[in-house]
């Protein structure tokens, strides 16, 4: 026969053989162990955690104590094996059950909404839930509000009362066991304001630092606000409209406090950031709203402001270069010029101009056009470079948004310091005919009115409505032209004086009188 086992002693000991603890990490039991009328005497007696691995030998034998057997939270099966002198060995088994750890560091914070924040902490391994009670600090008993998972260690509670005084309980449970095998008990007392703040957050937004235009879709928006209690959000949605004659913003529904696209920041009573933000496509007067919120849920008034998106680059006009008083048309006799310029922008207007000799806009330093205008005119002062030869100048256009014109206004003009003025024209043309022989000459002679001209240019058309061509440049107040071979027809005549501006380039006087001659090819 073998041996028989029985437990006298536990914590909390209960008939079933089985009992629950609190918080030890470790049991000890007792009881006695017989042994059969053929097993003689008890040798040993030893126990196992069969939950944990640990074992161990009790002390004495017929009257054993097992003492420091180490257990986890949950169920502990632990076998007690009792040796009789003839290795006949019994066995007794019993059930620990040790309850999940109480909570700990637990904390109460009452928002600015009025409600109470619960947070703790915990080390349980066993604890399946959590459980939430609550009293008026002038009740005696408890009672339960919710209960939440293991996983949870917070909890907020809106039904509070403004000017209350509060009891909060927690505590941790298996679900496995019965509730009142719950952990011991964490409080915590808190005192709900009288008062719940009321006031919205008040704001400001600016677009850019204040610019009025912007060549850019993306933009920076300054925001500021400021609060009592502290603003803890900021919302940002483009108008819904913009009135382009008075700049008044139509901003959208205010939105609500729950809306999920508030940004949160952490609260602060004087908030100030700058973020980015997307205008809508297309050139035109934009607004962007904004609104605060505060930690109690309240919500601002909007705020807005506007900048004009202009994407659209300026319009070079015509252009035309004036050189230096007393200089003759295309011509200077100094490199100071006067540049006639015109450009359009219909949005944010032209603001800026740049001019060189150079095709290709390149580090330009640009110069500033005293008020930006839609459609621009202007004469400004431009030195050309030296050397005596003709000159391009080139124009471009900025608008007040930054854009530059794609193209680029041009026009020339020639450098030619010798030139003071041009020759005088000559007058009194008059024409002879020379038929010697078979030929026909036209012999033409004029007043010369000059004393400085390199020569004349005599141009001739046939019929009034021809085009005149030069034909001969003579040095002399004479020429002679041999129209023999020439169809029969009516032949105009006009001279002028010209001077050498540079080695390809002339300046020349007006044209003298038209003289003509019928002629009939023999």
């Amino acid at each position: 026969a073998l041996p028989t086992i029985t437990i006298t002693q536990g914590d909390e000991f209960y008939p079933d053989e089985s009992y629950t603890i609190d918080s030890p990490s470790t049991v000890t039991l007792t009881g006695t162990a017989t042994a059969s009328a053929t097993g003689g005497s008890i040798t040993e007696v030893t126990w196992a955690n069969q939950t944990t691995g640990g074992s161990g030998t009790a002390t004495g034998t017929t009257n054993w104590t097992a003492s420091g057997i180490s257990i986890n939270e949950g169920t502990n099966t632990i076998k007690i094996t009792a040796t009789d002198s003839v290795s006949n060995q019994g066995f007794k088994t019993i059930t620990v059950k040790r309850k999940p750890l109480a909570p700990t560091n637990l904390t109460a914070k009452t928002e600015d909404t009025g409600s109470v924040s619960l947070n703790w902490e915990s080390t349980s391994t066993s604890a399946t839930n959590f459980a939430i009670y609550r009293k008026l600090s002038s009740d005696n008993a408890y009672s339960e509000l919710n209960t939440v998972s293991a996983s949870v260690k917070t909890y907020s509670d809106a039904t509070c009362k403004k000017g209350k005084t509060y009891n909060y309980a927690v505590f941790a449970y298996n679900s496995n066991f019965t509730p009142n095998k719950k952990s011991a008990w964490a409080y915590v007392t808190i005192e709900i304001p009288t008062d719940v703040d009321k006031t919205a957050p008040t704001g400001t937004i600016s677009i850019n630092s204040g610019n009025s235009y912007t060549k850019l879709n993306s933009v920076t928006l300054a925001l500021s606000a400021t609060d009592t209690i502290g603003v803890k959000a900021y919302y940002v949605n483009n108008a819904t409209s913009v009135d382009a004659t008075t700049s008044v913003v139509t901003c959208p529904s205010t939105p609500g406090k729950d809306d999920t696209n508030w940004q949160s920041v952490t609260k602060t009573t004087s908030y100030t950031a700058n973020i980015d933000h997307s205008l809508p496509a297309g050139d035109a007067l934009k607004g962007v709203c904004a609104w605060f919120k505060d930690g109690a849920g309240n919500v601002s008034s909007a705020c807005s402001d506007t900048i004009t998106l202009d994407k659209t680059s300026p319009t070079p006009g015509t252009m035309t270069i004036t050189g230096a008083t007393g200089s003759a048309t295309g011509y200077t006799n100094t490199s100071a010029v006067t540049l006639n310029l015109s450009a359009t922008d219909n949005l944010s207007g032209v603001k800026a101009y740049y001019a060189s000799e150079s095709s290709t806009l390149k580090n330009p330093s640009w110069n500033n056009i005293t008020t930006p205008a839609t459609s621009y005119s202007g004469n400004v002062s431009y030195t050309l470079s030296s050397g005596n030869e003709s000159k391009t100048v080139y124009v471009w256009f900025k608008d007040a948004a930054g854009m530059v014109s794609s193209s680029k206004s041009s026009a020339e003009i020639t450098l030619s310091t010798a030139v003071v003025t041009a020759p005088s024209k000559p007058t009194g043309l008059g024409r002879t005919i020379d038929k010697t022989g078979s030929k026909v000459k036209v012999v033409l002679e004029w007043t010369d009115n000059s004393s400085d001209e390199a020569g004349f240019s005599i141009e001739r058309k046939k019929g009034s409505s021809g085009d005149y061509s030069e034909i001969k440049t003579p040095s002399s107040a004479t020429a002679t032209d041999n129209i023999t071979s020439l169809d029969s027809g009516t032949y105009y005549y006009r001279v002028r004086a010209y001077k050498n501006a540079s080695t390809s380039d002339k300046v020349y006087s007006g044209y003298s009188d038209e003289v003509y001659y019928k002629h009939t090819k023999s």
